[in-house]
């Protein structure tokens, strides 16, 4: 980019024609060029100003300015208290200037453009309005003549700062000799302006037309590189976030440009815009400009792709959502009636209108269609036409037919962390656990956030596979803090069970201590999970903290309505510890009934009694435990031990 290190000025400078030598006193230059000076508002797309420059007459109706200040908005010409209206007309971004055309008529006098060299030294002024200061004189020198990047450039010593931009700078004549552009904000009083040679050029230039697209095209660039820088910014509705602010920067360019009678330079624009209302607004303006000039594929295409959209901004349920499908349809069945002419980009088209209008075997067919049909500069990627036929072979609930358009999306190399996060959603939701954990991983490892981990620790978890459990467990902990920033819902039931699994490895493999930390950070994430308290009494039971145990797996019943016998059994267990018999007795008793296959708790129940001398009723627990499973290994033992109760 020209001049990357300089600060542009958005300026307002008045100069003035028809002085009649050199050796005008600084008042008369003021005095006889101020009037043809003007300030520039531009605004966004809903008329509010968000940027300052300067401009200056050149011939009736016209106004000089920077490239750089028309790019910024719609351009607003502020004559006293009336604001009109202007519109770009020719420009030229290599050496950032333009020219704007007002349909009023101006009183002031153009300004003369100088055909003499600038000499170093040479007095010079400028009037504008920096920082909306209107009028502002300023008397200085020429003080070298520079080149950047291949361009010339007229360094002053006139004091200008923001605000100045595309203002005038005059010789004693009262003659423009150059427009000024910027300064360079590490040094101090290094200002600059263009070559009045240039503007010169650019006002003789008989292609108008051409300049035109040149500032359409222009404002395209600025626009995406404005969308760019964007996406480092956090998405807010908040109009005065830096997020909303720049986006209506975009809309104003956007805007800017559906002036341009390029139908190449309006497809563009048709295609250039992403999920916003206002902007599918500018990209359905142009899409119809270029379709009403032209009658072509491409045409037809763009305003196909512009229908389409826009129904995703509208109520399925009103009219205007059928209208503009039904438009969209048309336009692209006539096109597809047309035999050769029938693209991939207009099939697909029509696809995603069947899909809007649910009906997916009809989509189906249709983006099956464009994937062979012939292609052309619009065509979408054979990513985007696999994703609508995911999309729809899931609504028909055909999961074989889906799963083998997701592994053609994959073969392509461009799916993304999305495109894997969803079918790993739609694989758990048909209880493929071990294949959804795979595939949350390979999202994880693509995701800005790596947010997938957290699923994919779970689903290991599920599936008891230890090692993968820790690692991807681990991996998530470790984005937690960024992942609860980026996200509106803290996620606190997610990491609380990662933390809850990565507690049952831990405690299976012995690392007691490391296992509590896990479970007791999953109670205080969710203190309404009951696996998480369960978790906690295990590590404390080994760790011989059997009081705290209890407590813990009086919760973990409690928060789970008693349900789970293991959960009793574990209770049990650490009552017997802390040798409180009847307590025990109790648990171990419930889980018995709740499950009568389980020998483990009658037997224990049978020891609990034993320890309270009530031997008959433990000799029968005992014989119940034999009947549960008669092949255990101490049935010896345990027929020695029921004829010893009974004597």
């Amino acid at each position: 980019m020209r001049f990357r290190q300089l600060v542009y000025a958005f300026t307002l400078f008045a100069c003035s024609p028809h002085l009649r030598a050199q050796g005008n006193t600084g008042t008369q230059v003021y005095a006889k060029t101020h009037g043809a000076v003007f300030l520039i508002y531009l605004n966004d797309a809903e008329g509010r100003s968000v940027a300052l420059g300067s401009g200056f007459l050149v011939a009736p109706h016209i106004i000089a300015t920077n490239a750089h200040v028309a790019n910024a908005g719609k351009p607003v010409i502020a004559v006293g208290d009336i604001r009109i209206p202007a519109k770009v007309i020719r420009m030229d971004t290599e050496h950032d200037l333009a020219l704007l055309s007002v349909d009023v008529d101006i009183t002031s006098d153009p300004l003369v453009l100088s055909s003499a060299k600038v000499a170093v030294g040479e007095e010079v002024y400028a009037i504008g309005n920096p920082e909306g200061l209107e009028n502002t004189f300023s008397q200085g020198i020429i003080s070298a003549d520079r080149t950047s990047e291949k361009e010339s450039l007229i360094q002053i010593t006139n004091p200008i700062s923001h605000g100045s931009s595309g203002g005038p700078v005059i010789d004693q004549s009262g003659q423009v000799v150059g427009v000024a552009v910027a300064f360079l904000g590490e040094g101090q009083n290094l200002n600059f302006a263009v070559p009045i040679r240039y503007l010169d050029a650019l006002m003789h230039s008989s292609s108008a037309a051409s300049s035109s697209s040149d500032q359409a095209r222009s404002s395209l660039v600025k626009a995406e590189s404005i969308r760019k820088d964007r996406q480092n910014d956090e998405y807010s509705e908040d109009p005065t976030s830096p997020w909303q602010v720049k986006n209506k920067e975009i809309d104003a360019l956007l805007e800017n440009a559906t002036d341009s009678s390029d139908t190449s330079v309006l497809v563009d624009l048709a295609e250039s815009w992403d999920a916003s209302p206002s902007q599918n607004d500018i990209s359905l303006q142009a899409a119809e400009k270029a379709y009403r000039a032209q009658d072509s594929i491409t045409t037809a295409e763009a305003l196909v792709d512009a229908l389409t959209y826009r129904a995703i901004f509208l109520d399925s349920k009103s009219p205007s959502y059928q209208e503009t499908l039904a438009r969209a349809a048309s336009i692209g069945g006539e096109w597809t009636q047309r035999g050769k002419s029938s693209t991939s980009t207009i099939l697909s088209g029509l696809a995603y209108v069947k899909e809007l209008e649910d009906e997916p075997n009809e989509a189906i067919q249709l983006y099956v269609r464009a994937l062979t049909a012939p292609t052309d500069d619009w065509t979408p990627a054979k990513e985007v036409i696999f994703r609508g036929l995911i999309r729809n072979t899931q609504t028909i609930k055909d999961a074989a037919q889906r799963r083998r358009w997701f592994a053609q999306l994959v073969q392509t190399g461009n799916a993304d962390s999305d495109d894997l996060s969803d079918e790993a959603s739609r694989l758990l939701g048909e209880d493929d656990v071990a294949g959804s954990a795979s595939l949350y991983e390979e999202s994880a490892k693509l995701s800005k956030t790596g947010v997938e981990w957290c699923v994919a620790a779970i689903g290991r978890g599920i599936l008891g596979a230890k090692d993968e459990t820790l690692s991807d467990g681990r991996e998530c902990l470790s984005r937690q803090i960024a992942i609860q920033r980026d996200s509106k819902d803290p996620m606190n039931d997610t990491f609380s069970n990662v933390n809850m699994y990565m507690a049952r490895v831990l405690t299976a493999r012995g690392v007691y201590t490391e296992a509590l930390n896990h479970a007791s950070e999953a109670t205080k994430l969710n203190p309404n999970n009951g696996d998480a308290y369960d978790e906690m009494a295990d590590a404390l039971f080994d760790l011989q903290r059997y009081q705290e145990c209890v407590s813990a797996e009086n919760e973990a019943i409690r928060l789970s309505d008693g349900k789970y016998s293991y959960m009793h059994f574990r209770l049990g267990t650490a009552y017997f510890a802390l040798e409180q018999w009847k307590s025990a007795e109790t648990e171990f008793e419930i889980s018995a009934n709740m499950n009568t296959k389980d020998d483990a708790s009658a037997y224990n129940l049978a020891l609990s009694l034993a320890r309270q001398g009530m031997n008959m009723d433990a000799a029968r627990w005992l014989e119940n435990v034999l009947r549960r499973n008669p092949n255990r290994q101490d049935r010896a033992d345990i027929l020695k031990m029921i004829e010893g109760l009974r004597q």
